[in-house]
């Protein structure tokens, strides 16, 4: 395809998306965090380099271009059900024309398995629905709502079993903050600038959410002075 055309095919792509999701949206197919009860509070529960999930998660200034990391840690929300990571090339990232042109001399196809690189959390309800959870972008899905909008070409899936592949990425989970204590002080004004910085649609959650986090460290009567800071990686178009 020439450049117009995939300018025209992406504009189109837009249209269509921007329409599923406002229907997604009005007829309770697509929702956000906080309307699901007790997602945000089982979040909080759980520390990722002794940072509470739900801080995490609520930033947009973290989420961005990190589809494994997401993935893996909303599924801690999940109480029990059972799950799946996706990985899969998505429309709204193979479709875009971007990248592909951004520098001289780049020759993708936009067609080419793994330009759209992404991953995504499957979740299996007890009545056997199944929603899809999407990191980077903070919404939850039907999952048949998310397949026509993304129309998914699944690359691998990861049982919940086989997250066991990543055990020094699955030991940065814990679930006291106390126990990743040193991570969290490296991490900690990495966030706090993250937090400051963040205006997406979660931004005032979030605020509350570290606030919370805060004033639980204030209570051990720790002073933090992280001696650096933590750079988390982007995992989207990776080896993972």
């Amino acid at each position: 395809m020439t450049k117009i055309q995939d300018q025209l095919r992406w504009r189109k792509y837009l249209l269509r998306k921007k329409y599923l999701m406002l229907q997604g949206l009005v007829t309770g197919h697509i929702w956000s965090y906080d309307q699901e009860e007790g997602l945000i509070d089982r979040l909080r529960s759980i520390y990722y380099d002794g940072i509470p999930l739900s801080v995490w998660l609520l930033s947009f200034g973290y989420t961005f271009e990190k589809c494994f990391e997401t993935a893996f840690m909303i599924s801690y929300g999940f109480d029990g059900d059972e799950f799946r990571l996706v990985n899969a090339d998505v429309a709204s990232i193979s479709l875009n024309p971007k990248p592909k042109y951004s520098k001289e001399g780049i020759s993708v196809s936009l067609d080419e398995a793994g330009y759209g690189n992404h991953f995504f959390a499957e979740r299996t309800m007890k009545d056997g629905q199944v929603l899809v959870y999407d990191g980077t972008d903070g919404l939850i899905y039907d999952k048949d709502t998310y397949y026509q909008i993304e129309r998914p070409k699944v690359v691998r899936i990861i049982s919940e079993e086989g997250t066991d592949e990543w055990p020094e990425f699955k030991a940065r989970f814990t679930t006291r903050w106390e126990d990743n204590e040193e991570a969290m002080r490296v991490a900690f004004d990495e966030v706090e600038e993250l937090v400051v910085r963040e205006n997406g649609p979660y931004q005032h959650l979030l605020r509350e959410e570290w606030a919370r986090f805060k004033k639980e460290i204030e209570s051990k009567k720790m002073e933090l002075t992280p001696s650096s800071q933590v750079t988390p990686k982007s995992s989207c178009h990776n080896d993972y």
